[in-house]
């Protein structure tokens, strides 16, 4: 009983003395993500910015990306040793400027370079890409501007002493890559004027002369912002960039990659300004055959709810991805998309099914369609959704897959034609999408 009384007094000194510190028992994202390593290097770092700073200052957090503290540690130069790069904003004659400043540590001391300022209202991300093959990573910074949907990027070099602004652009988003596969990055910078409704990529590069345009394409400008920006492979190996666009209340997709010295974006018709993979739904890019390439989920009307009201109609999807030519469909599926899993359709079945969901969204029944006489045939299986909580086994119903919270079941009809498949068959194409594929 002692010592559970002294170990319970023990504790009680030690939470004690991190709330004393400002510590949290509770890390929050910023604090996690590469934050200063400890207490005491939070208090040397902020006294080392106090030596450069006149006045009052406040450290800014970035909203969105990989790093969300307001000191962030990154080893810029590649000597295994992490620099800290600080983000603060200072106010002057009624105007805030926000600066950023890189600091070193020599010989056991955190000492600050001189800083740069930007005319801006925050941060919203930040990372490091070496953009010059010079073995150094470069500090890409996007500010917020206050009263404006602009945002702007800013290129940062760090040579151990200087930090040097290379290049600053207005972006709605940015991301690094090597499109051209020439083992030197480039800074793809996607902007959208929405007075205008029009989008523009651009492809540059950093060199010691400044910033050269390698490339442009138009993009659609229709949209209201994006859901994802990622880097990935078209199916012919070709590195590419994958925009999924936020468009009323469905999606766009539009691929950029580079051909020669052209910068194409073959799903957005320039001349119509519509989008080829333009669907009513929200559902992003999602590499659903794990090939390495990602598919864009094409949703069509379900055969024989053609003409009934939006409400009221069934999809298939049919998965699609880009080999360098056009759009190839890769897998066809029953997708819901709210519980996160898919029915795979099997080859010889695509084209001859349709669905019917009941009203409570928990069981799917495929069955034959006669696409001649536009008709439904016979029922082929059926799918049912249970909260894992709530389930037990039932006859005639054979377990396809399970997670933390649902499981699913499939039932085979009577049917006996060429198109019947067994339980164990259908149950082996019932999926979580964290089952059979990345999402991008």
């Amino acid at each position: 009983m002692k010592a559970i009384k002294k170990s319970a007094f023990l504790c009680m000194v030690v939470i004690l003395c991190m709330l004393l510190s400002g510590c949290s028992l509770l890390s929050t994202g910023e604090e996690l993500l590469r934050a200063p390593k400890s207490g005491g290097e939070v208090s040397e770092i902020k006294e080392a910015l106090k030596e450069l700073i006149t006045g009052d200052y406040t450290l800014k957090y970035p909203t969105d990306g990989d790093y969300r503290s307001a000191i962030v540690r990154y080893d810029i130069d590649g000597d295994g040793e992490e620099e800290a790069i600080a983000f603060y904003s200072t106010t002057a004659e009624n105007i805030t400027n926000m600066h950023i400043a890189v600091l070193s540590k020599t010989s056991g001391r955190w000492k600050a370079s001189k800083d740069a300022q930007t005319l801006a209202s925050g941060v919203e991300k930040v990372t490091f890409c070496d953009l010059n093959a010079d073995g150094k990573n470069e500090i890409i910074v996007g500010w917020s501007v206050l009263g404006t949907v602009d945002k702007q990027v800013s290129v940062y070099s760090f040579d151990g002493t200087l930090l040097l602004q290379r290049a600053e652009e207005k972006y709605t988003e940015f991301l690094c890559c090597d499109l051209d596969t020439d083992q030197k990055n480039e800074l793809l910078v996607i902007h959208l004027n929405t007075s205008e409704q029009m989008g523009t990529a651009r492809l540059l590069e950093i060199t010691d002369a400044g910033v050269n345009e390698r490339a442009s394409v138009p993009t659609n400008g229709t949209i209201s912002g994006y859901q994802s920006v990622s880097v990935s492979k078209l199916l012919d190996g070709k590195t590419a960039v994958y925009l999924d666009g936020k468009k009323g209340s469905g999606l766009i997709t539009e691929i950029l990659f580079l051909s020669g010295e052209n910068l194409l974006n073959p799903m957005f018709d320039i001349q119509n300004g519509t989008t080829l993979t333009e669907r009513p739904f929200t559902d992003g890019v999602r590499d659903i055959n794990g090939d390495g390439s990602p598919d864009i989920p094409m949703h069509g009307v379900a055969p024989g709810f053609e003409n009934m009201s939006e409400g009221e109609r069934e999809y298939i999807t049919k998965w699609c991805a880009y080999n360098g030519k056009g759009l190839v469909v890769t897998l066809t599926s029953i997708t819901d998309t709210a519980d996160g899993y898919y029915v795979e359709i099997p080859k010889p079945l695509q084209d001859k099914v349709t669905l019917l969901t009941t009203r409570d969204g928990k069981i799917k029944t495929v069955s034959l369609y006669d696409t001649e006489n536009k008709k439904k045939g016979d029922v082929l299986f059926k799918v049912k959704e249970t909260r894992k909580e709530d389930y037990t086994p039932e006859d005639g119903w054979v377990l396809a897959a399970e997670n933390a919270y649902t499981v699913l079941t499939v039932q085979v009809s009577g049917y006996g034609g060429a198109e019947a498949r067994t339980a164990e068959e259908i149950a082996k194409t019932v999926k979580f999408f964290e089952q059979g594929e990345k999402s991008k």
